[in-house]
């Protein structure tokens, strides 16, 4: 995602980075995602994003995966639409996003006639969005953020999706958001269902 903003001009340093990244995609070739019967079907969420991590616009990414089945089921990094004034504004969008998924996702299951129990558990490493998001009377500082955003108020509130508050080191949507060392990096491909076939 962050080559892409470089596609229509790149330097020499990107040209590096695209052959790390070829070097770790052939490295990966037989990592598939394994589903497993007796794990929970129910989606489980996880939602991040570094703050303002685009130099040029100051714009944050985000990006959410769902796991259900022991593996991950849908996932999405993207650059925000517009500049946000706070991490905690920024992330409440991320949250916005993946509430949208998880959504969609009881819908989806449904149609596959798979049924569980509300509300899906959206996780967020930033305790101000997770406030937000249950609650945001008073808050003065997000009034300029755009209504459709506190749609998940809305369905917290109903009950269907539940915001919750995870700590960085357990939180598997750092994968689409930052170099990470490896040792984390291959926790969070493991949690995300991916093995290494034997062919």
């Amino acid at each position: 995602m962050i080559l892409m903003r470089y596609a229509t001009d790149p330097r020499p340093v990107h040209w590096h980075l695209i052959l790390h990244l070829l070097a770790y995609l052939k490295a990966t070739m037989n990592l598939r995602i394994t589903y497993k019967k007796n794990e929970m079907i129910k989606p489980i969420g996880y939602s991040d994003l570094p703050y303002a991590d685009d130099t040029q616009t100051q714009k944050s990414s985000a990006g959410y995966v769902f796991l259900s089945a022991g593996g991950a089921v849908g996932w999405k990094a993207k650059t925000q639409q517009r500049v946000s004034t706070s991490t905690s504004e920024a992330e409440y969008i991320g949250v916005y996003e993946a509430g949208k998924q998880a959504k969609w996702m009881t819908s989806w299951y449904t149609e596959l006639d798979q049924f569980y129990d509300l509300p899906i558990t959206v996780y967020c490493d930033n305790e101000a969005a997770v406030t937000l998001a249950k609650n945001a009377n008073g808050h003065s500082k997000i009034k300029h953020i755009s209504m459709k955003a506190h749609w998940i108020r809305e369905i917290v509130e109903a009950k269907e999706v539940l915001v919750k508050g995870i700590s960085s080191e357990e939180n598997v949507a750092d994968i689409f958001m930052k170099a990470l060392h490896r040792p984390k990096h291959e926790k969070f491909v493991n949690m995300m269902g991916m093995e290494f076939l034997n062919i």
